[in-house]
This record gives structure tokens, C-alpha cells and sequence, in this order.
């Protein structure tokens, strides 16, 4: 699955319709970099939406981040897609425009 997932971000395809549909959903979220043993990963942290295993308005970090675009809103783990909607403000203008 991880070279499957590495083959679609290089070949530039995006996730379908369906797997944005059931995706879970990430308000106020913001990008981090975390150490993990000897080397760091890029997470995102945030309230969760529509996920199997908590309760909606939880906060949460994802597992290291594989995938992340942020003008069609969503990042990817070798897991699970999510859709990236409100962000804390806290974030880098994606084109500079804000500054």
C-alpha cells in the first residue's frame, strides 16, 4: 500500500469522490513536525470529524503524513485520507496572498 500511495501522489491523481465522501474531516487543524525515534514526521493536529474510532469534536494527531495538499484540502497517512477544512489559522497562505 505505501508504494501505491507514493505512485499516485507522483503520477499527480487525487482521491475519488468516494474516498473524499467517507473521509474524516479535520477542523481547526494545524501542520506540525514531531520526532519519531531518530527521524521527524509531519503530522496534523486538530478536531475530528467522522471518524470510526472517535467521538466527533475529539482532538487528535494523525499518524505521519505521506500526502499532504493543501488547495484541494486533504493529507493522506499510509491509513486513512483527511479532509482538511477549517484551519487554525495559524497557517501559511497557500499563495501568498494573505500577506
Amino acid at each position: 500500500m505505501k508504494l501505491e500511495l507514493l505512485t499516485d501522489f507522483e503520477c499527480g491523481e487525487v482521491p475519488s469522490l468516494l474516498e473524499t465522501g467517507r473521509a474524516s474531516r479535520l477542523e481547526h487543524w494545524q501542520l506540525h513536525v514531531r520526532r519519531r525515534g531518530k527521524e521527524f514526521v509531519l503530522v496534523a493536529e486538530g478536531l475530528i470529524f467522522g471518524h470510526p474510532e472517535f467521538a466527533d469534536g475529539t482532538e487528535t494527531t494523525t499518524g505521519a503524513l505521506v500526502w499532504v495538499d493543501r488547495q484541494l484540502r486533504f493529507c493522506r497517512s499510509f491509513r486513512r485520507l483527511y479532509m482538511l477544512c477549517e484551519h487554525s489559522g495559524n497557517e501559511i497562505p497557500i499563495d501568498g496572498a494573505d500577506l
